[in-house]
């Protein structure tokens, strides 16, 4: 089986499409980051960005709606 990337690059022109959707749409975005972490300090690196983000999520409106580990996937 070949292994898929780890991590997606969108285009130009996927980025001008999400913008134009976003600027038709009163509808919010809504981001997914689905990340692997390594053995080490790379989930406390990321649980102490979580928290500093906040405020600024908080300044446009966004929020967070879902954490959690996943021990399985499909």
């Amino acid at each position: 089986m070949t292994a898929l990337p780890q991590h997606i690059d969108p285009t130009k022109e996927q980025v001008r499409t999400l913008v134009a959707a976003s600027e038709a749409s009163e509808d919010p975005i809504v981001m997914v980051n689905l990340l692997k972490f390594n053995d080490g300090p790379g989930r406390d690196s990321y649980l102490r960005y979580a928290t500093e983000v906040q405020p600024h999520l908080n300044r446009v409106g966004g929020s967070i709606l879902y954490v959690g580990d996943a021990h399985q996937t499909v």
